[in-house]
């Protein structure tokens, strides 16, 4: 995935009822992420850099979790601010990231540190699911960018889960 900084990816859903996501590059499969259970919010990433496991914890207090396939230790752990427009990505080694988006969470920039925007997303499409990402180069230092990249997908298909539960409910 690393010779792919700077250029644009596209996370799809090939067949619109089924709980599947792919990243492809043009024609060319970059990764995968699925909900291996119907209702389970667990999903499995496979790519070129390894396999990754997500997952929602929480009710009130949620948090969002990836580590590597078989692994006890988290790479990283998203934690969501209420009312604000940037949430906390923490890395394994300490490190934390900003993940900013907009009011109806269709754009997202994740952030070093410093505040330079490491990756931006944007959603498109309703009935079939489409989110740009364009990586930075700066986004490299970080070892954990692979897992990032599911990681913020991931983030945003809950926010449209819980948007569309919350539309149904209402």
């Amino acid at each position: 995935m690393k010779a792919l900084v700077d250029y644009t990816l596209i996370w799809s859903q090939p067949k619109g009822m089924r709980s599947e996501y792919e990243l492809r590059f043009g024609n060319d499969l970059v990764a995968t992420l699925k909900f291996p259970k119907m209702l389970s919010s667990n999903a499995v990433a496979e790519g070129g850099d390894g396999s990754w496991e997500v997952e929602r914890v929480g009710v009130f207090d949620t948090a969002i979790r990836i580590r590597r396939a078989g692994h006890e230790e988290f790479v990283a752990t998203y934690t969501p601010r209420i009312f604000k427009s940037a949430d906390v990505v923490q890395l394994e080694g300490g490190k934390t990231l900003e993940l900013r988006h907009n009011f109806w969470r269709a754009n997202y920039e994740l952030r070093a540190e410093t505040g330079e925007v490491l990756m931006e997303l944007q959603s498109r499409g309703f009935f079939k699911y489409f989110v740009d990402v364009k990586t930075y180069r700066k986004a490299l230092q970080y070892e954990e960018w692979p897992s990032l990249v599911i990681l913020v997908f991931y983030v945003m298909l809950m926010a449209r889960r819980d948007a569309a539960t919350h539309s149904a409910v209402h």
